[in-house]
């Protein structure tokens, strides 16, 4: 941890779920918390400061991180959870259907740290930790762009984990599965539906509600990013519940075959 009693936060993507639970979590802690969402009015958290940040622009993101230096004098750590759910056959996505779901889950994670890196190499110190998900290993069906979004994420913070560590910057990601939040309200659908896919598509769009409905609460997830911020040597992967830590071992040892006939007859297709 810095020589400081506290750490300054920003977490991007608190106005629910996940990011909200850590930004309330890392406040109660005792750390000085900067909590983002498009509108700033949706976070209302004791002693957290709230600021409107859109992912899609690098202005806003590069605005909320100089407000944060400027109001808090450094910056010591960087939570992305922001994101929404693109959920249809890859048919049936439109490129910007595509583009849109990297821009929320990867992209912009990595406008994010580009931005907050200069000040922290500047300082010596850093913790940058990123919200992926298991289907970045275990691709689920009808949640194609899901799945490289969350894959490309974690790929992507391993390398940077190498590249920042000489400059005392950890880099970290949070690899779980099912977390009951109110994401299956936030889907949203491709762009281009076709009927030869509908029933299919109805049926793993429901058993993936079904998941996220039944899975960890999200104050177990922040609970995990805290310690990936306040440990002073934080690993780069945390995988979390039961799921998260299971699923790439039974994906091993069942052998593509099996495995795929079990993600089938989960997702009753």
């Amino acid at each position: 941890m810095s020589d400081q009693k506290s750490l300054v936060v920003l977490v991007i993507g608190a106005s629910t779920g996940i990011g909200r639970a850590t930004a309330s979590l890392l406040a109660q802690k005792g750390h000085r918390v900067f909590a983002t969402s498009r509108d700033a009015s949706r976070i209302d958290l004791h002693g957290v400061e709230a600021l409107s940040l859109d992912v899609f622009d690098e202005a806003s993101i590069d605005r909320s991180v100089a407000h944060v230096i400027d109001r808090a004098g450094r910056l010591d750590a960087l939570v992305y959870s922001a994101g929404f759910y693109v959920t249809g056959a890859v048919e049936e996505s439109s490129l910007d259907d595509v583009l849109d779901q990297m821009h929320a889950y990867f992209f912009g994670a990595v406008r994010a740290a580009r931005s907050v890196l200069p000040h922290m190499r500047a300082n010596s110190f850093g913790r940058l930790t990123f919200m992926s998900s298991t289907a970045g290993t275990v691709a689920i069906p009808f949640h194609a762009a899901y799945s490289a979004s969350k894959g490309a994420l974690g790929r992507w913070a391993e390398a940077l984990a190498y590249e920042v560590e000489p400059f005392n910057i950890r880099a970290s990601y949070i690899e779980a599965g099912p977390i009951k939040t109110n994401a299956p309200n936030a889907m949203r659908a491709t762009s281009q539906p076709l009927d030869d896919y509908e029933s299919r598509r109805a049926n793993a769009v429901s058993g993936f509600k079904t998941s996220i409905n039944g899975g960890l609460p999200a104050e177990r997830i922040a609970t995990a990013i805290a310690h990936a911020i306040e440990s002073p040597r934080p690993r780069v992967r945390y995988r979390v519940g039961a799921a998260g830590r299971i699923f790439p071992w039974v994906q091993a040892l069942l052998g593509e075959r099996l495995f795929r006939a079990v993600i089938r007859k989960s997702f009753q297709l």
